[in-house]
């Protein structure tokens, strides 16, 4: 009975450990979680200023490229007159 008891608190006690284990890489791998979202929730926001900044530079070029339209048609219009 003595020796049925040693090999249960040897196992009782090897259970532990890898619960403890366990434990520790439950809570590691919750912070690589944790920071990867907070990686990706700024990587989100760092498009998305990319996408407005693009945006603008497309409307600029717009504006641009009918100036220079305007400006075709006046230098012609001088030559013209």
């Amino acid at each position: 009975m003595q020796n049925s008891q040693s090999v249960f608190e040897k196992r009782l006690a090897k259970l532990e450990k890898i619960l403890e284990k366990s434990k520790k890489e439950v809570a590691r791998t919750t912070e690589l979680a944790k920071d990867a979202a907070l990686k990706a929730q700024a990587a989100v926001e760092c498009a998305s200023e990319a996408e407005n900044l693009a945006e603008n530079a497309k409307k600029r070029f717009k504006a641009a490229k009918k100036q220079l339209k305007e400006a075709k048609v006046l230098k012609i219009a001088q030559k013209n007159a």
